[in-house]
């Protein structure tokens, strides 16, 4: 466990200095450079607080505003992060909020297979954890996803 805190610590420090760089050459506004040095401090901060929950939501976090922003690549690598986290954690209810926003980015990039095995299994784990309100959400995204397929039928089937 100490070596993976010790990677974390290195590659937030690592982040910090790069894309501070990158920011300060980009076009984003000063308010949102500003929301990201502020977010990658607080991956930082939990990293060096050796709290893996704290880093789990700080990369979560900076993954939604990379998504936000219009940044795939990058929200992907976070949501990753996060989730990889959460695994570790066996934190099932993390894992199916981050799963739900990393199908959607997906979804988004037009991987709709993907997105598609990603929802299923998060409704799985919304339903295993007797979250029934969350599990009918992702089966609204679900649905959404067959329809971009034409799936009509399908779609149907899953939103009633």
């Amino acid at each position: 466990m100490k070596k993976l805190i010790f990677q974390l610590l290195f590659l937030a420090t690592f982040q910090i200095l790069f894309f501070g760089i990158t920011f300060a050459q980009s076009n984003y506004s000063k308010t949102t450079i500003d929301e990201l040095k502020t977010l990658r401090g607080n991956v930082s901060k939990a990293v060096s607080e050796n709290d893996s929950l704290s880093i789990a939501r700080a990369y979560y976090k900076l993954a939604l505003k990379f998504d936000y922003i219009g940044e795939r690549d990058s929200c992907d690598l976070y949501y990753k992060m996060a989730l990889d986290l959460a695994h570790k954690l066996k934190n099932n209810k993390a894992i199916a909020v981050i799963s739900n926003t990393l199908a959607t980015t997906y979804s988004d990039k037009g991987l709709h297979n993907k997105a598609i095995k990603v929802y299923n299994e998060t409704i799985k784990r919304f339903l295993s954890l007797s979250d029934s309100v969350n599990a009918a959400g992702v089966k609204l995204n679900l649905a959404s996803e067959y329809m971009d397929l034409a799936q009509f039928k399908t779609a149907l089937e899953i939103s009633l």
